[in-house]
């Protein structure tokens, strides 16, 4: 089952439209979701001085 986003991706009609040399189009929202997905995944960077910090909490 997809969600409601992925749906969304794969109704969208514009992306039909592309010109020439434009990879991809999209919608609102989606590279934040790409990302989110990323981030789960692979985790987030986080500098050491940072990671110190919340050690020391």
């Amino acid at each position: 089952m997809k969600d409601g986003q992925a749906e969304l991706i794969d109704s969208a009609d514009v992306r039909e439209l592309r010109q020439p040399g434009v990879d991809e189009i999209l919608i609102p929202s989606e590279r934040a979701f790409r990302e989110r997905e990323q981030r789960r995944r692979e985790g987030i960077v986080v500098e050491r001085k940072v990671y110190d910090a919340i050690a020391r909490l």
